[in-house]
């Protein structure tokens, strides 16, 4: 069978004029320029360095390993109601119940209550369904703490109800401590009468577990128990508790200005110029690492080559005695890591008697306490870019005392 001849037909493909193609690039560079420089997202970018950078890493944390439980409220509740409690096991009375009211009249701007009439305070949880309550027998005066640290919703006149309970049993409400993570959340009022918004909301104190301020709850008082207890359980326990609060506090602190961010990345332009940037973000650590390739391809001697591998620019093969000397700069987002080792040196190998030769050589140039340990290497950071400059000054420095150190070989011999 004769097959027919199958006829391509040419496609051509239109190409955009470089004219074209420059307004596209200028367009998009303009774009990435106001992003950069826009007042309000360098605010938010600052922020949001500062709060990662206080961010709390509590390590070996007893509560956290329970993380099931910490999410739940009854969790926090009987934690402080444990700390409150002057008949509780940590063995130190009414210190803790003391300082908690000492806080509330420093911090309050509403109420003031007189520790006097609580010299009789019995701490109870779930009484009448309230969290906590502190309430002195002999004055017939009561402290309700309402805790939302994990944001639960109040439920159908809450805390009116709590008030009544207690008024029913002769007891006069002080003070309604209402504790949110951080924020300024209220008491939901819509369901309450006219006469309890009067009566009630003025005795009300709104207070943050965590907002890095004088008046919350980390700081005005827990810390403050920390410091006074001497039972060493207790100060497991409170300095435990102290970490996990900073720790969901800190990290809660940062939604307000991730959802500032999510609504400026809703405009389309400002959100694609983002991903460029952050396209060329990862894109400059490459080029960063070329850089330091290209600025001393012609002068690395006594080293005798300069190469990539990944983030690396490696300047290597400085072969002295039995040693391959090598300089790794490790070229990180936001620094660079220098480090000096010998390749052919292996500790777990090595004579006990043997020093690390990159050791001798840094202590004969006078210039180890400049760097730090990291495993078998000599380790020595810069910033970028703050210390961009003082970083290729000090490979220049560095490749220039090592040739010196080659160049009088009797004097390593001593």
């Amino acid at each position: 069978m004769e097959i027919a001849e199958q006829k391509t037909t040419p496609v051509f493909v239109k190409l955009m004029p470089l004219s074209d193609l420059q307004a596209l690039i200028n367009s998009h560079l303009k774009k990435l320029r106001n992003l950069v420089s826009n007042d309000k997202l360098l605010k938010l970018a600052y922020k949001y360095t500062v709060f990662q950078k206080k961010e709390i890493d509590i390590g070996l944390n007893i509560f956290q390993l329970i993380s099931s439980t910490y999410y739940k409220e009854n969790f926090h509740s009987d934690i402080l109601h444990a700390i409150l409690d002057p008949d509780g096991r940590h063995k130190e009375g009414a210190m803790f119940l003391h300082t908690f009211i000492d806080f509330i009249n420093e911090h309050s701007m509403r109420v003031s209550v007189r520790r006097e009439e609580y010299q009789n305070a019995v701490v109870e949880r779930e009484t009448g369904r309230i969290d906590i309550s502190i309430k002195d027998v002999s004055s017939k005066k009561a402290i309700i703490i309402e805790n939302k640290i994990n944001d639960a919703v109040d439920m159908e006149r809450q805390i009116p109800r709590y008030v009544e309970h207690l008024n029913r049993r002769g007891f006069e409400v002080d003070l309604i401590v209402y504790i949110v993570l951080n924020g300024n959340k209220q008491p939901n009022t819509h369901d309450w009468s006219q006469q309890e918004r009067d009566s009630i909301l003025p005795k009300v104190f709104p207070v943050s577990a965590y907002n890095e301020t004088p008046g919350d709850f980390y700081n005005g008082w827990l810390t403050k128990c920390e410091k006074q207890t001497q039972n060493i359980d207790t100060l497991f326990l409170l300095r435990q508790y102290n970490n996990l609060i900073a720790h969901l506090g800190g990290k809660n602190m940062n939604k307000p200005l991730m959802e500032e961010f999510l609504q400026d990345m809703l405009v389309e332009d400002k959100y694609n110029a983002a991903i460029s940037l952050n396209a060329m973000l990862q894109d400059l650590i490459q080029y960063r690492r070329d850089k330091i390739i290209d600025e001393f391809r012609f002068s690395y001697l006594p080293f005798t080559r300069i190469r990539d591998w990944n983030n690396y620019a490696v300047i290597e093969n400085y072969f002295y005695k039995e040693s391959n000397f090598a300089l790794d700069v490790i070229v990180e987002q936001d620094r660079y890591r220098a480090q000096f080792f010998d390749r052919n040196y292996d500790k777990n190998k090595a004579p006990l008697s043997q020093t690390n030769p990159a050791t001798a050589v840094l202590e004969k140039l006078n210039i180890l306490s400049d760097f730090a340990v990291a495993g078998d290497r000599w380790e020595k950071h810069f910033l970028f870019p703050s210390q961009e400059k003082e970083l290729y000054e000090f490979i220049a420095a560095f490749i220039s005392q090592l040739k010196k150190y080659n160049e009088l070989p009797v004097l390593t011999e001593q």
